[in-house]
């Protein structure tokens, strides 16, 4: 058998060279774009992992300090401790009794004090009905502390925003006028507004310094409603005043205690002086 041979001339060479080149290129070109699409997958997925691992850790920071403002039990299960390191306040906290101190890290240790707020008495239209129970029932969570007394509940709320302290009024007669009276020991109480008391004492070397703002106080009723209320203070009694007027019953009257700043050089209360 004979084999037929053909000499190629130059251009059909050429030709042929450039087919090889192109199929080579084009491999090579495949290759570099899988690589490429590897490498971002891998980066991509890298980048899931540090995002995942930022939010974790974000979220552990946030659950941290959620839990400083968590409400701790006492040994005897009937008392609770509060720390507020927003507004450097401690708080002691039983039936019909609450008592605010200074934090330790807050700076005033040099001028230590207490407050001791006592629930006396819930009074309608100028007649008092219930008193605080020597022996409430006590509900409690990380959130909240409730002391469960015969016709009313005093409720505790700890958070960025300060110590919320809830009176809730379960039932009562047909009235126009509700007071929750209290009275205060270990520091003087001065009437900012309508809403707003100040809890302050005097100053070691002169002049009066305050410690606690007792404010923002709100009341509503078991349909959302709100009612007008006001702080009235004489001497070292305070009573949160509600306007009951056809109101439904349960009705929650709302202070909050609050870190204050202010001092004056003289020894009037009702001085200028600024707070925050």
């Amino acid at each position: 058998m004979r084999m037929f041979k053909k000499k190629l001339s130059g251009l059909e060479l050429g030709f042929l060279w450039m087919l090889v080149s192109m199929f080579v290129v084009l491999d090579t070109s495949a290759q570099a774009q899988n690589q490429k699409d590897d490498q971002k997958l891998e980066i991509q997925a890298q980048l899931n992992q540090v995002g995942a691992s930022h939010t974790w850790w974000s979220q552990v920071q946030e659950n941290l300090a959620a839990q400083e403002y968590h409400l701790k039990p006492e040994e005897n299960k009937e008392e609770f401790r509060a720390f507020n390191r927003k507004n450097q306040l401690t708080g002691q906290l039983s039936s019909g009794e609450m008592t605010l101190a200074g934090s330790p890290d807050s700076g005033s240790t040099a001028h230590s004090w207490q407050a001791h707020l006592r629930t006396h008495s819930i009074v309608f239209d100028h007649q008092i009905h219930y008193w605080p129970s020597n022996r409430s029932m006590v509900y409690s969570d990380d959130e909240k502390v409730e002391f469960h007394h015969a016709h009313f509940t005093e409720q505790y709320i700890n958070n960025r925003s300060g110590l919320r302290q809830n009176f809730i009024v379960h039932e009562g007669p047909s009235c126009d006028e509700i007071r929750v009276e209290l009275i205060l020991d270990g520091l003087q109480v001065e009437k900012r507004n309508n809403t707003e008391l100040a809890f302050y004492d005097k100053q070691p070397k002169g002049g009066l310094i305050a410690h606690v703002l007792y404010k923002d106080l709100h009341s509503w009723d078991a349909l959302g409603r709100k009612l007008p209320s006001h702080f009235e203070v004489q001497g070292q009694h305070i009573a949160l005043v509600v306007d009951a007027q056809g109101a439904a019953y349960p009705i929650t009257i709302d202070p909050l205690s609050t870190t204050a700043s202010w001092t004056t050089d003289g020894n009037q209360a009702s001085a200028e002086y600024g707070y925050s």
